[in-house]
């Protein structure tokens, strides 16, 4: 029994001394390069619908919390439709920046229409240099990129969450997410901002940009609007909502945001649990006229 029970001592003691030098001789190959996280945003991407004969360009934002050193970031392209994927096959995230976006372009050209395609881009973050016993670890994300081809035009104009912020001057800037998800470039016929007191319900600013003012928008292209106020806000609570309207229709009717003004304009922001609605239009040409189909949509807020 005795024997028995040192024997086990033994090895417990045996095990334990195992443990302890795979641990050490994991830590001794694991290169201090890596010991950051790294990242890729979005892990997917939907393209959406691509006009037969032109290309899409997107991009995907690359990510790392260590930024003393550059990192170099190879990019592998792989899937049924690889070849369709053009861009970089080496980029380098410079010292000091978090984050930096991947540029590449999807031709439509060649590829089968009305069908689902997909390729994937995998980036291999590179170590810095490796450790005193000269191995390394790879670290590699892959994003999925899905996407069609049509010979179908398509207009889809969406108008993201409003932002506030507040200019080194005391200004207030106002800006909307412009998104275009259509396959043609497009631009709405008009946004509207309303500046509404909350205590007297009375508004206090409408500012409207008109379709001349609005910059045209490549197919899936992303951009901001920028509204300049006519006038400075007096301290107070506002409401504030923005509408899209394009061919007559109202296409995008926001949430309700709550602004709120103190002092030289600096600014509280409460996003209000309200619902919005918008509409997309697609438009798909037959013969010389043209027929307009819409959709509508509810949403609501979160």
């Amino acid at each position: 029994m005795v024997k028995h029970f040192y024997f086990e001592i033994r090895l417990l003691v045996c095990v334990s001394w195992v443990l302890g030098c795979l641990v050490l001789l994991f830590l001794g190959f694991y290169p201090r390069s890596v010991s950051a996280a790294v990242g890729i945003s979005p892990g997917s991407i939907e393209v959406g619908s691509i006009l037969s004969g032109t290309i899409a360009s997107k991009s995907i934002s690359i990510s790392r919390t260590n930024t003393e050193t550059d990192t170099r970031v190879m990019i592998q392209v792989s899937g049924p439709q690889k070849d369709a994927i053009l861009g970089a096959s080496e980029m380098i995230l410079p010292k000091g920046e978090q984050e930096v976006p991947y540029y590449f372009i999807i031709s439509s050209s060649g590829l089968p229409k009305d069908e689902d395609l997909s390729a994937t881009l995998t980036f291999l973050f590179m170590p810095d240099q490796p450790n005193e016993s000269g191995s390394s670890i790879v670290l590699s994300l892959a994003g999925k990129v899905n996407f069609r081809v049509t010979d179908q035009r398509m207009e889809e104009i969406e108008i993201k969450q409003l932002n506030f912020k507040s200019t080194s001057d005391g200004e207030i800037e106002l800006y909307y997410f412009l998104q275009n998800k259509g396959n043609v470039e497009s631009r709405p016929d008009s946004i509207t901002i309303t500046l509404t007191n909350r205590e007297t319900l009375k508004v206090a600013q409408e500012i409207t940009i008109r379709k001349e003012e609005i910059p045209l928008a490549p197919a899936h292209s992303e951009q901001n609007i920028v509204f300049d106020l006519e006038h400075a806000l007096a301290s107070g609570l506002y409401y504030v909502e923005a509408e899209v309207k394009q061919g007559g229709w109202v296409l995008f009717h926001s949430n309700k945001a709550s602004l709120q003004v103190f002092g030289k304009q600096s600014v509280v922001v409460e996003l209000m649990r309200e619902p919005s609605f918008q509409v997309s239009f697609t438009v798909i040409l037959v013969g010389i006229g043209s027929i307009v189909i819409l959709k509508t949509s509810k949403k609501t807020s979160v």
